[in-house]
């Protein structure tokens, strides 16, 4: 039932592959194209907004510079007024000057603003007398003048050296009537004014004639006087005066404004010689029209890729559907469904069912059935003779041994693709020329067999006939694949006790070091001998270790090996137990003696005694393990020679925070010194920087707990002082070669 629900789910999910295809590959061409045209779209905004920018600041910047040259032309005119002899005499000599040159004086100011159409009278206050001459109205005492009140007001004017003062106000003579005044201290050549020159220009023929100097006109422009006032006409919604008033001397203000229903880009400057302020107003129209195109260009490259687009992905989907539907054509004479299906489902039926006819009838190769026997599963023996009978296997003797192979070359060679399996076929087809097995692969380096022998004892025929099967089996072995394999075998059980002789053959593996050959039969060992510890080498060789004489020490260990290993008749437990004493007690020695063994405990690692192969290797890994010590104990003593106080002081901090996240700079505070000092002499003295050390010093510790399968990477980095686990990666593999998951592995693989 269950197999039936799932199968019609996946039915249901792969009946609309084709639909899927066709969407994604339509996805794949709209997206880029998607991603290109917003890209040109934003391009286009982007300049076109530049443009209107550009072209506003430049339009601003030509219409300042004509308002500064219109200034230019009103000043110089001031100037040549106050410098024409008559004005100069009238001023200096004012109480000698008769009527008829007070006449005079009037005629020629008024002879300029009859030559110039922007004048719409002139007078001069003649600050000695205290007496007005006018262009229109002739001369007044300065307390009956009609525009005392203004003349009062340019006490600044009056008193400094060429003042001026220009703005935008109301002539009371007009009716309030607004007009541009220019006023100025005269003569310039005088140190003390003696008058003020006070030109007057109606509002509107000034700004026409400063208009009448632009070319062409983007936009509406507005002119403020220094004061803020207006000088051109209002435009509604647009407050120039709070504008005018944000803005300093010199800088130009631009954003966009909706104006009167209208979006404008505005751009204000105030001229930093005269403060007049300028604003001009660009119409966005042309901007929006340029985005608005750039928009419809988008989307009709868009709706043309989209139709492409549906025709290529519907012809790419229908190339992918196509070997699906011919597979489905094809396999309808093999495969019946009882349905019509989607070709899609149609194969992935057909593969389902090919892989369920494939999983009754493949070759078994890793019985269950044995790795019942084996491990003791509590098989009934007549339930084992049916479930072999069935799997096609017949043994035809009531007596049976285990046969383990192992394969030696993995730990030199690294594991050869489909090499375990290769070696199975192997050992199955050599016992399978005249002694009925069944086998199973244990893990990755042994392959386990049940062989059926004749007798109930395991005499000398039955282990000369499995001893030439071993050999050639370690013969094509090594000629075909190079591999080297060694073979246990147990004593003889009856089918129902065979996991007694596999915890048996697990033994002999433990002390296959101690044997003397690659084909080991199981014998009884003699329990009852009395052991004699070798307590004198004992204290031999940890004198040794102590005073660091490796020569001596590896001396004895031979000797203890030849007297105690070799030709031995204690058991091999006892043996292996006697190498387990010795180390153990070299390393208790060591904590009694005050030597911390933390960084030695990474070295000498007491579980690769099972590893080794023969007696020779035994003998040269207790060789090396005693040598590390040593090589520990001669660096300790090195370090308290070499090393001065401050860096064993550094060493001693770093050993002990460790775990913190410490850097260089803690150190060196936590000594009173500076971090580039410390780096300095730590360096000289160790040869190596302090954060290598701690580095190496963190990664140490680390690869101790990467032994503990319990521990995670995370939980392990936590405690090593890193913050980060792709860090940690990093710094193993730059320090070992390899990465911590494949050191783990690799450790858990020798344990």
């Amino acid at each position: 039932m269950g197999v039936t629900i799932r199968m019609f789910l996946k039915r249901k999910e792969v009946k609309f592959v084709f639909h899927k295809h066709l969407l994604l590959f339509l996805i794949t061409i709209l997206i880029p194209t998607l991603i290109l045209l917003s890209f040109q779209v934003y391009r286009i905004k982007h300049d076109a907004r530049g443009q209107l920018e550009s072209s506003s600041r430049t339009y601003l910047d030509r219409s300042s510079r004509n308002l500064d040259i219109l200034l230019d032309q009103m000043n110089q005119m001031v100037l040549q007024i106050s410098l024409s002899p008559s004005v100069l005499d009238l001023l200096k000599h004012p109480f000698d000057q008769s009527a008829y040159d007070y006449a005079q004086t009037k005629e020629q100011l008024r002879s300029w603003t009859v030559i110039n159409p922007l004048f719409h009278s002139l007078y001069l206050d003649i600050l000695q007398n205290r007496k007005v001459l006018t262009t229109n109205e002739g001369i007044y005492d300065e307390a009956d003048f009609y525009d005392n009140a203004f003349l009062r007001g340019l006490n600044t004017v009056s008193t400094n050296k060429s003042s001026s003062w220009i703005g935008l106000r109301s002539l009371p003579s007009e009716d309030g009537r607004n007009i541009l005044t220019f006023a100025r201290s005269i003569p310039p050549v005088q140190s003390t004014p003696l008058g003020i020159l006070v030109l007057n220009v109606q509002q509107d023929v000034f700004y026409n004639t400063w208009m009448n100097l632009h070319k062409d006109q983007v936009g509406p422009m507005v002119l403020l006087d220094p004061e803020g006032r207006m000088i051109s006409e209002p435009i509604q919604g647009l407050d120039a005066e709070k504008i005018a008033d944000s803005l300093q001397a010199g800088t130009v203000q631009s954003e966009r404004r909706t104006i009167g229903g209208a979006d404008f880009f505005v751009s204000a400057y105030k001229l930093p010689s005269s403060g007049f302020v300028i604003i001009q107003l660009s119409p966005f129209a042309a901007y929006d029209k340029q985005v608005t195109d750039a928009y419809k260009q988008a989307a009709m490259i868009l709706l043309i890729v989209a139709a492409a687009g549906v025709g290529v992905s519907y012809y790419l989907a229908s190339m992918m559907y196509m070997p699906w539907r011919r597979l489905a054509e094809r396999l309808k004479g093999f495969v019946f469904t009882g349905e019509s299906r989607d070709p899609y489902a149609f194969v992935n039926y057909a593969i389902h069912d090919l892989l369920a006819v494939i999983r009754k009838n493949e070759p078994i190769v890793r019985y269950q059935l044995v790795h019942e026997l084996l491990h003791d599963h509590r098989v009934e023996s007549s339930d084992i003779t049916v479930r072999f009978r069935e799997a096609g296997i017949q043994f035809v003797y009531p007596y049976f041994a285990v046969l383990v192979m192992i394969d030696e070359s993995m730990d030199h060679q690294g594991k050869i693709a489909n090499q375990l399996l290769y070696l199975y076929s192997l050992a199955e087809d050599a016992l399978g020329v005249g002694i009925p097995s069944a086998g199973t692969i244990l893990d990755r380096q042994k392959i386990g067999f049940i062989v059926n022998l004749e007798h109930e004892e395991m005499d000398a025929f039955q282990m000369a006939r499995l001893e030439d099967v071993c050999r050639s089996i370690q013969n094509l072995a090594r000629n075909r694949i190079d591999a080297t394999v060694s073979f246990c075998i147990s004593s003889v059980y009856p089918l129902e006790q065979l996991h007694e002789g596999f915890e048996q053959v697990k033994r002999m593996i433990v002390y296959k070091a101690f044997m003397e050959t690659d084909i080991y039969f199981s014998k009884p060992m003699e329990e009852n001998v009395h052991y004699q510890y070798p307590a004198a080498y004992q204290k031999l060789i940890m004198n040794a270790i102590l005073s660091t004489d490796r020569d001596a020490a590896e001396s004895y260990i031979t000797e203890m090996f030849d007297r105690y290993l070799e030709n031995s008749v204690y058991p091999y437990p006892k043996l292996l137990q006697t190498i387990l004493v010795l180390m153990s007690h070299v390393i208790s020695s060591l904590v009694q003696e005050g030597f911390d063994i933390g960084p030695l405990m990474n070295e000498v690692d007491l579980l690769q005694l099972q590893h080794c192969q023969n007696r020779d290797e035994l003998r040269q890994l207790l060789v090396s393990q005693t040598d590390q010590v040593i090589l520990y104990l001669e660096t300790l003593r090195r370090k308290d020679e070499e090393y001065g106080a401050i860096v064993h002081q550094a060493i001693t901090y770093i050993e002990n925070h460790y775990a913190e996240n410490i850097s260089i700079s803690d150190v060196a505070a936590s000594l009173g010194i500076s971090p580039s000092y410390l780096s300095r002499i730590f360096k000289a003295e160790v040869g190596k920087r302090p954060q290598e050390y701690l580095t190496e010093y963190r990664l140490n510790i680390s690869k101790t707990l990467l032994k503990d399968h319990r521990k995670t990477l995370q939980q392990i980095i936590e405690q090593v002082g890193y913050n980060d686990v792709h860090t940690y990666i990093r710094s193993f593999k730059k320090f070992e070669g390899t990465t911590p998951g494949e050191y783990r592995k690799r450790s858990m693989d020798h344990s």
